[in-house]
């Protein structure tokens, strides 16, 4: 075992235990020196090449195209691809499953929308995400702002999973996690905003209430409470000079359109030139509240079969650079229950309703600059 492996092992091990038993650390100081040294960076290389462009629909000539000045993290794959969700099924039988997430108040009774996911498992395959339909209609507010009122083209399979370039981001790269992870010390509001969650399968915490997409996607619960999803675009629309007020209406739209009890599940794709490539160094393994759960990266959860079992959670680093940008090489999935047409004229309707909102010219130039310098860089 090298240095490296030395350090992270002593902390997983240090952190167990002040987990168990509830001990401090009095040279506290003296080990947060030791765990800085924490990093999954591979080469030295960062995230990501230009694979797909963001086209600025007001700026941009027709064949142009954007390149990030960043590189592709190259990893030889450990063995065959399998699927994670079947993989964990040879582990965790389908009753074993059930029975825990009846302990939830949930049932497996849409396991043809499951099945259709888990059969998209492929090479470049990341996790699921289980979240609200509140949730859904705060991404997609997000999205056509940006195309509407900023004139920037998103790709279809994009989601924003944050407001890009709105809040104080902290955390840059993996390497900055040591430095918020340290004992005795708790996480603030704006840390834990950049931590999003993953299941690497879809039936992964089954045995943990309130961990698994299943259930946050059948019970249509958010870890996020409504009311931070609405204060936070009351403040992005007023940063472009937009009336608050229109955010409730943007909700309202969604909660009479999207009649349904059921929430969404996002099905998340890598899709670097070489496999993982991407999240290798955006994401890292982890507890719950955030903190490492092993020194690996994350490509080896998908090839290396002497790995029996998978971290509880993946936590992906959303910064406006690299997750929250969309030229990044991230495709997302939305699944949901409600059928095409109803999502149809929700959609129009959202979109009517920002395209006659009055907004102030200087600030949206000003703001579609910030994202320009960030995406570009």
């Amino acid at each position: 075992m090298n240095k490296l492996n030395k350090i992270i092992s002593l902390f997983m091990l240090l952190y167990a235990v002040n987990l168990s038993v509830g001990l401090s650390f009095s040279n506290s100081e003296e080990f947060t020196l030791q765990i800085l040294e924490f990093s999954v960076e591979v080469n030295s290389q960062k995230p990501f090449t230009k694979l797909k462009s963001t086209r600025d629909a007001s700026k941009l000539p027709e064949n142009e195209e954007v390149k990030p000045n960043t590189q592709i993290v190259n990893l030889s794959p450990l063995g065959a691809f399998e699927s994670p969700t079947e993989k964990y099924l040879k582990t965790h039988t389908l009753d074993e499953i059930k029975y825990n997430l009846r302990l939830d108040n949930v049932s497996l009774i849409y396991n043809d929308l499951f099945d259709k996911a888990i059969s998209k498992e492929i090479e470049g395959f990341v996790g699921y995400h289980g979240d609200s339909l509140e949730y859904r209609v705060y991404q997609d507010v997000i999205k056509i702002i940006l195309e509407e009122v900023v004139g920037i083209e998103i790709p279809k399979d994009f989601h924003f999973l944050d407001i890009p370039c709105f809040r104080k981001q902290v955390l840059q790269e993996l390497v900055d996690i040591p430095k918020f992870f340290q004992p005795e010390r708790n996480l603030g509001m704006h840390v834990q905003r950049q931590l999003f969650p993953i299941n690497i399968a879809l039936y992964s915490n089954h045995n943990r209430i309130g961990f698994t997409s299943v259930s946050n996607f059948t019970l249509n619960v958010s870890k996020m409470r409504s009311t931070l999803l609405e204060a936070d675009l009351k403040k992005f629309f007023q940063s472009l000079g937009m009336e608050p007020s229109i955010v409730e209406e943007a909700l309202l739209i969604g909660k009479t359109q999207l009649k349904e009890d059921r929430g969404i599940l996002l099905q998340i794709f890598d899709d670097s030139e070489e496999p993982y490539g991407f999240v290798n160094n955006v994401c890292y393994p982890a507890y719950p509240n955030g903190y490492p759960f092993a020194n690996r990266v994350i490509s080896e959860y998908y090839y290396d079969e002497a790995i029996s079992g998978y971290p509880t959670e993946i936590k992906m680093l959303l910064t406006d650079r690299y997750t929250l940008n969309p030229n990044a090489p991230i495709t997302i999935t939305r699944f949901d229950k409600i059928q095409p047409s109803i999502v149809k004229g929700y959609e129009m309707a959202l979109r009517e309703l920002i395209k006659g909102a009055d907004y102030d010219p200087q600030q949206v130039e000003g703001y579609h600059q910030t994202l320009m310098h960030a995406w570009m860089q």
